[in-house]
């Protein structure tokens, strides 16, 4: 056996060693060491191990064996590392290879576009250039696809004939008329100054002012009409006195509602909205999702015509300007607003009208001659209620007495044929008790007429042929009692600031209300106050003349008529 270790390289290219000794060990391993003694030792030391004769004579190359064994190990470990970290640099370098390669060829790739680019634009400033120069059309052969330029020179000109381009559709333009694109841009910059919605009269004054003057720049529009701008300051102080009246905090809503131009909806109409609205609307928070709200049909929608491109193009861009001015966030609008809004005719007490009918779920009657009809026709139901009652009961006292006479004379004729009789008072019985009332007692208003009544069908026949002229003379579906708490809500709902503010007397829209609901009592229904009553109320009329929230207005008449009437 060999003591020197043998040297080769393994399958990984890592040299190994090999010790002939290993083998003697595995083969005679068991005979390598001793076993303990069987003696049995006294106390707790550790037993002795006696060595054996080849371990003993041996022992100085099982060291040297090991030492060399360790070493080996040391070595083999040493250059497994270094091929580690050679395998990690080479790796390391080529991936830097690729990333510079790969950066190299975009740069190339931006390089060629941006020089297609800057040649493209060359060319086309060339063409441009030319075309203005000798002022002719440029051509529609020119072709700029991304980075490439493409033109065919041997079409530079059009022909003498060539076809017109279709124009793209516009909304139509009047001179007094504001266009949605100027309604959104005034949109836009008050929503700034007042996101609220409420803004003092004097400053939206001055601020229409800088509008009219303010110079348009090239290629845009210019922010009013072109009529508005020919409008003096003292014109346009008059102008404002007729949009706002005496208001001195006004909602800027109701000036681009003024000028969309639309017809203001009936009360019937902006009920059945608000239910189409409501059925979108699950939890009632009044809030629909946007893409839900463009879906709706309203009702302006049937005073445009289809056919005219212009006017679809204008009432696209109004939907959705009113879709911008009630949004709340990025994707819902809220739908109660806009319809409180919308409350508006050219009578203030039909707006506020329309405002209660949004309000109770059903249209209120203002108009004085149907209420009129209906106080009258309640008054002659109640009359010829009374009457038949009076009628009725006085039948039933006629027939008392002629049923007492005819018991009178059965008792007389009864005593005279049995003289030897005697009469002894019958004791009362619940049915002889319940006779007895009903014979002697009144029906009254809640009678119920049977066997045992004497009222009879005459007075019933007699007055349910009575023609009622009033019958069909009002509308059954309407309101016509106001309650106070509703009212009031209204002017809470629209009126936030004419509400709190003192007016000249000293008292506040919510006051001077109050005193006209308790005039407005009528003391032919239990106190109740009637609609009609209450709407035409001629302080009430006062106390909407300080207000335009309920009335519409066509500012390009107003615009007109003051230009036309200028007094130089």
């Amino acid at each position: 056996m060999s003591d020197v270790p043998h040297e080769y390289v393994g399958p990984s290219g890592i040299y190994t060693f090999s010790f002939p000794f290993q083998a003697t060990v595995a083969t005679q391993g068991k005979f390598a060491l001793g076993k303990p003694k069987p003696e049995k030792q006294k106390g707790k030391g550790v037993p002795n191990i006696e060595m054996s004769d080849i371990v003993r004579d041996n022992m100085v190359k099982l060291i040297d064996e090991w030492r060399t064994a360790i070493d080996g190990e040391g070595e083999r470990v040493h250059l497994r590392l270094k091929q580690i970290k050679f395998d990690s640099e080479e790796c390391l370098r080529e991936m830097a290879n690729k990333v510079k390669t790969l950066m190299n060829e975009i740069y190339g790739i931006v390089r060629k576009r941006y020089n297609n680019e800057q040649s493209s634009i060359e060319k086309l400033c060339d063409v441009i250039a030319n075309a203005i120069e000798n002022e002719i059309a440029i051509q529609a052969e020119l072709l700029i696809d991304r980075d490439q330029f493409y033109v065919q020179p041997e079409v530079l000109f059009f022909p003498d004939e060539s076809p017109l381009l279709p124009q793209p559709v516009k909304e139509w333009k009047k001179e007094s008329v504001f266009t949605i694109e100027q309604l959104r841009n005034v949109y836009r910059i008050l929503l700034d100054l007042a996101p609220s919605g409420n803004i003092p009269e004097r400053m939206f004054t001055f601020l229409l002012q800088d509008m009219l003057v303010q110079e348009t720049e090239d290629g845009r529009e210019p922010l009013v009409p072109i009529l508005w701008r020919q409008l003096t300051t003292s014109e346009l102080e008059k102008l404002m006195f007729d949009l706002f009246s005496k208001s001195e905090c006004i909602n800027w809503r109701d000036f681009i509602i003024y000028n969309l131009m639309i017809k203001m909806p009936s009360s019937e109409q902006l009920l059945q909205l608000k239910r189409d609205f409501r059925k979108k609307d699950k939890n009632i928070t009044e809030n629909i999702p946007l893409m839900e709200f463009r879906k709706f049909t309203f009702w302006f929608e049937e005073s445009f015509f289809k056919n005219n491109e212009s006017d679809m193009e204008r009432l696209a861009a109004m939907k959705k300007l009113i879709c911008e001015m009630y949004k709340i966030d990025a994707n819902h609008v809220n739908y109660s607003a806009m319809l409180l809004d919308f409350c508006k005719d050219h009578n203030g007490v039909v707006g506020f009208a329309k405002l209660l009918g949004l309000i109770l779920g059903r249209p209120v009657c203002w108009d004085s001659t149907i209420g009129k009809k209906y106080v009258q026709y309640q008054l002659h139901n109640r009359k010829s209620h009374n009457i038949s009652v009076i009628a009725r009961d006085m039948e039933i006292k006629k027939n008392t007495l002629i049923a007492k006479e005819m018991l009178t004379n059965i008792a007389d004729e009864t005593v005279h044929l049995c003289d030897s009789v005697v009469i002894v008072e019958v004791p009362k019985t619940p049915e002889s008790s319940e006779i007895l009332s009903i014979a002697e007692g009144s029906c009254g208003d809640q009678c119920i007429c049977d066997e045992r009544c004497f009222c009879g069908v005459h007075n019933e026949d007699e007055f349910s042929n009575v023609p009622i002229d009033f019958e069909t003379s009002f509308d059954p579906t309407l309101v016509y009692f106001l309650e106070l708490e509703t009212i009031l809500a209204a002017e809470a709902s629209v009126l936030h600031w004419h509400t709190q503010v003192q007016n000249i007397d000293g008292k506040s829209f919510r006051q001077i209300a109050e005193e006209i609901f308790n005039e407005c009592k009528n003391p032919h229904f239990n106190s109740a106050v009637l609609a009609h009553e209450f709407l035409n109320h001629y302080k009430f009329s006062q106390l909407l003349a300080n207000t335009t929230r309920f009335t519409d207005k066509i500012p390009s008449n107003l615009v007109q008529h003051l230009i036309k009437f200028r007094k130089y």
